[in-house]
């Protein structure tokens, strides 16, 4: 009952955080929804359940004791759930424990658990789990839907001149599937060897598309241009001779340094216009438009002189596609004519930090 009040009152993305720590925890204890190839989990709850112990009696050996928290097993386990009734009490709508101990240790387990066995609990709470995600996420979508519409009304756009990239790096392929089967379509990756491992996975996205809007090394093209339909991180003549060669259709764009920074990559603004002729005589690529991504700021108003400098460089190209603006920025960025805004906080909550 305590942890039940506990989820009920936090935010939104703790909400989603926590969760999803127990998303992972049924992934690593045979759920049917979740089946990387590693049998692990990206994720971990923001707040851990408590502690129990296993007992075999009225005592408690201290060698006899097992703490359990999601995604983490007792050394020597199999990976396997010993004792799911517990391990799922505090998940919204999951199974609260008997007096707090573990129903396999007594008796038969289909009866403890109402004739369905350890499998039907886990997959009774993996559904329950996955349908409040589902709605959290539904949540988000629709608050960022209403600031993009609000933003595009201020500047006199229309708001299927926008497109929503929902940005999932660090994120499993569930969270993908889930965000696509709420209507989302284009989604943004970071890497290419985390998002090589996603990929199987979304076979049946029909209409998915799948965007590279993190630096990529020449000698990671070929992989690339398999697996994703839109590079937005060009930023070398050599790297665009690469992606032609596997001779698959590419849509490409630009990516442009605009900030003193040194970790960001990118072409100088005055190296585009060579850069964008040679993209154009590829017959493999297809040339939409530039990104960018000004230094970072809790102040968005300080990335509008970025976008700005974006959209003229644009413009002298004859390009019409934008790229540009985040969660904390994406007003802004259609203000100064953004076409296509890169949403990952504000849908799926903050990444886990590596």
């Amino acid at each position: 009952m305590v942890w039940r009040m506990l989820v009920s009152g936090l935010a939104p993305f703790g909400r989603l955080a926590y969760a999803r720590g127990y998303l992972g925890h049924i992934e690593r204890h045979s759920c049917p929804e979740f089946s990387p190839a590693d049998n692990r989990t990206a994720f971990e709850p923001a707040i851990p359940p408590r502690t129990t112990e296993r007992h075999s009696g009225s005592q408690s050996p201290p060698d006899n004791r097992t703490a359990f928290k999601p995604g983490i097993f007792p050394r020597g386990s199999t990976g396997r759930c010993s004792s799911p009734e517990f391990c799922l009490a505090a998940a919204p709508g999951g199974v609260q424990a008997r007096n707090g101990s573990p129903a396999r240790q007594q008796g038969d387990n289909r009866s403890r658990l109402g004739g369905g066995g350890e499998q039907q609990v886990l997959n009774k709470a993996c559904a329950n789990l996955l349908s409040y995600s589902a709605t959290v996420l539904k949540e988000k979508l629709e608050q960022v839907e209403t600031r993009i519409a609000n933003a595009a009304a201020r500047a006199g756009r229309q708001r299927e001149d926008i497109t929503l990239l929902a940005v999932t790096k660090k994120f499993p392929a569930a969270q993908i599937r889930e965000a696509y089967q709420l209507g989302l379509r284009e989604f943004g990756e970071n890497y290419v060897q985390e998002f090589e491992a996603k990929r199987a996975e979304l076979g049946d996205c029909q209409g998915a598309r799948f965007h590279l809007i993190g630096h990529l090394q020449s000698n990671k093209s070929k992989i690339a241009a398999e697996i994703f339909n839109v590079i937005q991180t060009v930023d070398t003549q050599k790297l665009a001779r690469r992606l032609d060669a596997e001779q698959k259709p590419l849509d490409v764009m630009i990516e442009v340094k605009l900030s003193t920074e040194e970790a960001k990559a990118g072409a100088a603004p005055e190296d585009v216009p060579a850069l964008a002729e040679a993209i154009r005589a590829c017959p493999g690529l297809r040339l939409l438009g530039l990104m960018t991504m000004p230094p970072w700021s809790d102040d968005a108003e300080l990335s509008r002189a970025y976008f700005r400098k974006l959209r003229a460089l644009a413009e002298a190209n004859g390009l019409k596609q934008l790229s540009m603006g985040m969660s904390h920025d994406l007003e802004v960025a259609i203000e100064e004519g953004a076409t296509m805004v890169r949403i990952g906080t504000a849908l799926f909550g903050p990444r886990k930090k590596t």
